[in-house]
């Protein structure tokens, strides 16, 4: 579990938890995830090649929203 599983908004009172270079820090190893193609891989074991595939639609999604919530698709 990562920082950003459990406060993925700014502005949310979980957020104020947490350190705000914890956050910056959970943000930029996020970016730095994003497979050449442009999508995000799942951070977790799958049965089989294909539910990867399937699941990593999800993940980059759900990467992005956390992305444009925290204004970092802005640079």
């Amino acid at each position: 579990m990562r920082p950003l599983d459990f406060s993925p908004e700014p502005g949310r009172p979980l957020r104020a938890l947490f350190d705000a270079k914890v956050i910056a820090d959970d943000l930029d190893q996020l970016e730095g995830e994003q497979s050449p193609e442009g999508g995000w891989d799942v951070d977790f074991t799958t049965y089989s090649p294909a539910a990867a595939l399937e699941w990593r639609g999800e993940a980059t999604v759900r990467t992005l929203k956390i992305l444009r919530a925290n204004r970092r698709l802005d640079r």
